[in-house]
């Protein structure tokens, strides 16, 4: 460390420099109070100080009081010296900003001591102050790029609405077009679609912070949810032979969830499962009771499973895969990947509801992406929505509808 004595007495001061440098530390020496602060507002590497209490001009519990008042950017140890006892002096110094007293004639293996203490003491400031503003950049770096995101997503919004009208328009148009243009207005549309999704993707991760106040909870049949998001889905399975098969477990309790973010959790299983899912073959959504007090909905697939490497990231914000030569951007074609923020959605609108997701898989043999929600007793203003259609508990039913042309806008 870095050490200023301060004393009016030459010997004490020249006794103690002798033995703290023995001891490996640097160490300055000041005859009186005024020299001191001097000292101690020049020198900020200063780390520790041994002040006497009683000098002529500043006395020590001075020299306290304005050390604490100067913007040192990490902490001074103050050890008071004096030959004063008694509890109200005691006081009298740590109220003046004193860490420690030692009491004269001073005892070398008590100082030994204290400065073990101090040490310990100004290492633990430190590494507090600097988590401190290692917490504090990465703030303001998390703002920043919330900011960014945010209006990025919004200034790209504008220009894709007029690329969704022209496509309207030559959508319209279509009778009256070579195949090959049709074709290239299908490319476009196809692409100008999967941005939107992005940008809608991005826009829902730099919102996290808020999701809490966003929950709009309304009591709700699960197993009509369900059905409904697979219908949703149902298109892009279409697209690839596949069949989306449910089973729902009977009598089910009513749950209080916000439908649109369980069923946005759900098709993105859906869709995960859907890209990775050779043709031809089916998929499998579940619910059931797990226990007494929640329920739990899984989406298992017999695609091309999850490597080792990759999951303990498989939840990760913007986690796609270790292996880059399996990247490539899609929203249902095999083994397309998307920008890695789907089941980083599920994982947080799951957990806003009190809920846990998990997973099982094995490579080359498929995957089991589950989510389970805590039955919650339905409160008296707790909506609940007019329902269409049966949820077919107890039953086994498929969705294999073919997809429907786009008409090139934003759904």
């Amino acid at each position: 460390m870095k050490i200023l004595i301060a004393d009016d007495d030459s010997v004490i001061r020249i006794l103690l420099k002798r033995q703290l440098e023995a001891w490996g530390h640097e160490v300055r020496l000041a005859g009186d109070g005024e020299e001191a602060l001097r000292m101690i507002e020049e020198d900020p590497s200063l780390d520790t100080l041994l002040v006497d209490w009683m000098m002529p001009g500043l006395d020590g519990l001075e020299v306290c009081r304005r050390t604490r008042l100067l913007n040192r950017g990490h902490y001074v140890f103050i050890v008071l010296m004096t030959s004063r006892s008694g509890k109200e002096n005691f006081v009298a110094g740590m109220s003046a900003g004193a860490d420690d007293f030692m009491t004269k004639p001073l005892d070398m293996e008590e100082l030994l001591v204290r400065m073990h203490s101090a040490e310990r003491l100004i290492h633990l400031q430190t590494e507090a102050q600097v988590q401190a503003a290692i917490a504090a950049k990465l703030r303001e770096l998390d703002q920043l790029k919330s900011a960014f995101i945010t209006m990025t997503s919004h200034e790209l919004r504008s220009p894709l609405s007029l690329i969704f009208l022209n496509l309207e328009i030559l959508f319209s148009l279509k009778a009256q077009q070579s195949q090959e243009v049709q074709e290239i207005v299908d490319g476009l549309s196809a692409a100008a679609q999967r941005l939107w999704r992005i940008v809608e993707e991005v826009l829902k991760a730099s919102r996290e912070d808020k999701y809490d106040k966003e929950l709009q909870r309304e009591c709700s049949d699960l197993g009509v949810l369900v059905h409904d998001t697979m219908s949703g889905v149902a298109p892009f399975a279409g697209l690839r032979s596949q069949r989306i098969q449910a089973e729902i477990e009977p009598n089910l309790p009513e749950i209080s969830v916000d439908r649109g973010k369980i069923s946005d959790a759900l098709a993105n299983l859906l869709m995960n499962a859907i890209k990775f899912t050779p043709d031809g073959r089916n998929i499998e959504v579940r619910v059931c009771r797990e226990g007494s007090g929640a329920i739990r909905v899984s989406v298992k697939d017999p695609g091309i499973g999850i490597s080792n490497a990759d999951k303990p990231h498989m939840f990760e914000r913007l986690f796609a895969t270790l292996d880059v030569m399996h990247h490539s951007s899609g929203y249902y074609e095999f083994r397309k990947r998307g920008i890695g923020l789907g089941l980083a959605i599920v994982k947080d609108f799951v957990e806003m509801h009190g809920g846990t997701v998990g997973f099982e898989s094995e490579e080359g043999r498929g995957s089991c992406f589950h989510f389970t929600l805590p039955v919650m007793p339905r409160s008296p203003d707790t909506q609940r929505p007019a329902v269409e259609g049966s949820s077919q508990h107890g039953e086994t039913s498929s969705v294999d509808k073919a997809p429907e042309i786009a008409s090139g806008g934003p759904e």
